[in-house]
This record gives C-alpha cells, structure tokens and sequence, in this order.
C-alpha cells in the first residue's frame, strides 16, 4: 500500500547534497538523449522546474483519486484518497515524511523510509536525464523484446541522498526502441518485484507523457495500482505546500496514556515465542492478539470479525512471513 498509494511546504527549496561519482555509458547517453528529443526536446525538459499531475486511481476495489506536486531538485507533496484510505506524504531534499492512512498522525520518515522517499520523488522528477545524471549512475543494462516491441533497457540508480552511504535502490527503465519513449520501469521492493507500467502517452504541458500507470507487485496481481492523469501542468506555483512535515495536531494523535503521563502498563503473555495481550475491538469483550512489532496494519481473523459484525469493504492479497492470502478492510469505531 505503502508503494501503490499506490501513499503522497513552508519553505523553499533545500538543496540535495553534493554528490560525486555520478555516471553514464556512451551506450546509455544515447538512449537518454534520444528520449528527451521523443518526449519534447531537451529545452522543453530543461525549462520545466514544477510540475502538477492530478489522476483517478482504482486500487483494492475502491476508486479515489491522486494530486501531486513536485520541483526540481528535490521536493515533492502528494495527496491521494482511495476508499476508507486518506494519505499524505512529502520530501523537501533532505527530510520526508507521511500520515498514517487510518489515523492521519504524520510520521517523520528515517532510515529505509526516508532513503525510498527521496529516491521515488528523483526518479519521478527524472534527474537522471539532467547533464550530470542528477548525480546518479546510468548504464545499459539489455535488449529486451516480448509479443508487443523491442526495448532498451537501462538501470539507473539515484545517488546517495540521506548522506549515510547507504546503497541506492537501482531501477530498469524499458526505453521502447520504435519511439524511444519510457514505457517501463522496474524495482526490487522488500524481496518483492514491482513493474510500472505506462501507456496513454499524450503531449500535456509541453512534453509527452504517460497518462495511464498500472503498477504491480511480483505474484500479487490482485493488488494492481492503476492511475489516469485528466490534468497535467508545467511550472505553477508550489507557493504554500507543505514540504517539509507540517506541525502535528497532538489532540489527533490516536495514543492516549490511561495512568501516568507517558507510561503505560500493559499486562501480557508470552508463549509459543509470541507476545500476546488483550484489547476491545469497538468497545467489546477483550480477547488474545498478538503483539507484532513488524506489522504495518492491524490485521483481524475474518472469521472473528464476522462474528463480531465488523462489516467490509475491498479486498487484496496480502503477506507476511511464511504465509499469504485474501483480505479486506475495515473502518474501526475504536
């Protein structure tokens, strides 16, 4: 969800650290020159500074919609509303950070977090076709073809970013040879291969570009991501955007402390190497759950929820460790 959301400042422009290293092949210059003049002319990707791409999304059973605004060399806010789901994220170069897409609460992103953040808004800004590469390695990588084009292929990696030395997250772009256009893109994302798609190219505020995206995870079809821009716009104002993570409103935050100020105490059970504790799903009886300091969601038994009348909404695969399945969502009263 993190990825498919399909997931989204005060102040101006940060810049990105100075980078070194930075790199391409002959063989890949050329794919990259010849892109910019398919998609517009190099003048044309030189003078766009901003951009704004507003689209519908479908995702997991449910249609929403998806705004983003980005500027060069590195900020990035996005909003996206899909069903019960309503997130924001944003980057300003250096720092990023996202809401909680049940609660709202903003999370200052680190570590993996931050470095995925920073290197998704360099890639969707597309500094690797700036002189210099953005200050990212570009090489080719193959020659590909399947039952539609032939294709070229690149791996592209974005530089260091979060200053820590930390390895970029190198991503295939699939040039198609008979138009020189990007067409796709693919990248490893915990163990797992995530394919975007683009297609609908059109010519929108002075350059072409993909309209319709399907981004999918490696033997997850069912939670395919799919966005239709209907609006696309070139240097407007990022005057107001939050950027860098806007103040926290601490009377939304979804923890409250029942005894002393920060401390709470939580009787648990410790047994079959598992942490279990009891809590009320919308005020009813306690009963067992797990503790799950990996989980990025909380996770009911479908069998107890419908026991429970929590009714549904949506469905996707999901997966955890060592086992995967079907799920859907609900929205809790507590």
């Amino acid at each position: 969800m993190r990825r498919c959301l399909a997931a989204c400042c005060a102040t101006f422009a940060l810049l990105l650290p100075a980078v070194s290293h930075a790199a391409i092949t002959p063989e890949a210059r050329a794919v990259v020159q010849r892109y910019l003049e398919a998609s517009g002319g190099a003048a044309a990707f030189a003078a766009e500074s901003t951009s704004y791409v507003h689209a519908k999304v479908f995702a997991f059973g449910f249609e929403g919609t998806f705004a983003s605004w980005a500027a060069r060399p590195g900020r990035r806010y996005a909003r996206t509303e899909l069903g019960p789901f309503k997130l924001e994220e944003g980057s300003d170069g250096t720092t990023a950070w996202r809401t909680d897409p049940t609660t709202g609460v903003i999370r200052p992103l680190a570590d993996h977090d931050l470095a995925d953040a920073l290197e998704s808004t360099w890639f969707e800004l597309e500094r690797w076709a700036e002189p210099g590469e953005g200050g990212g390695n570009v090489a080719l990588a193959a020659h590909e073809k399947d039952a539609t084009a032939s294709y070229t292929v690149l791996e592209v990696s974005a530089p260091d970013l979060t200053g820590k030395g930390a390895p970029a997250k190198p991503r295939r772009l699939w040039f198609r040879d008979s138009d020189g256009l990007v067409v796709r893109t693919i990248t490893r994302d915990d163990q797992r291969e995530v394919t975007t798609t683009l297609s609908g190219h059109e010519k929108r505020a002075g350059r072409v570009r993909g309209m319709i995206s399907e981004t999918v995870v490696a033997s997850m079809p069912a939670n395919k991501l799919r966005t239709v821009a209907d609006t696309v716009l070139a240097n407007v104002s990022m005057a107001g955007l939050p950027f860098t993570p806007p103040k926290s409103d601490a009377a939304g935050d979804a923890v409250q402390w029942l005894g002393s100020k920060g401390v709470a105490r939580l009787p648990f059970e410790y047994r079959a190497r598992h942490v279990w504790l009891k809590a009320r799903v919308n005020g009813g009886a306690p009963d067992h759950f797990l503790f799950d300091t990996g989980a990025s969601v909380t996770v009911l038994d479908s069998a107890w929820a419908a026991e429970q009348g929590i009714q549904t909404t949506g469905r996707m695969q999901a997966a955890g460790a060592g086992a995967s399945g079907g799920a859907t969502f609900a929205t809790l009263d507590s």
